[in-house]
């Protein structure tokens, strides 16, 4: 009897609990996106494209890069919003960075 291990992909993010730092680890497309300069960026894929657990940790970047402003998180439909998008936004904004809170029945991220 043979077993097949399945190969451990890498985390996407790994952060440091003391320092609340993190390291991204992307693939190609995702450091077109991450690289870009140009005022508007759209990453454009497939499911599973890497598209919801790098929008946070871009928005988190232009927002520090940036300074105040108005900035969008938007998904295609409110079920991808609620079960993917909005977990890993609020982990990263509200769990690592404590920028502020979500208020759930105005459905805004107050800062």
């Amino acid at each position: 009897m043979t077993t097949a291990t399945a190969e451990k992909k890498p985390q996407f993010r790994v952060i440091d609990a003391k320092t609340k730092t993190e390291r991204l680890y992307l693939h190609p497309g995702q450091v077109k996106v991450w690289d870009s300069e140009k005022r508007i960026i759209a990453m454009i894929c497939g499911s599973q494209g890497g598209k919801t657990v790098l929008g946070p940790a871009w928005l988190e970047r232009e927002i520090r890069r940036r300074g105040p402003g108005d900035y969008l998180a938007v998904t295609s439909s409110y079920p991808l919003l609620s079960k993917k998008m909005l977990p890993e936004f609020r982990y990263l904004f509200e769990d690592v960075y404590h920028y502020g809170t979500f208020n759930k029945l105005d459905k805004i991220f107050i800062f």
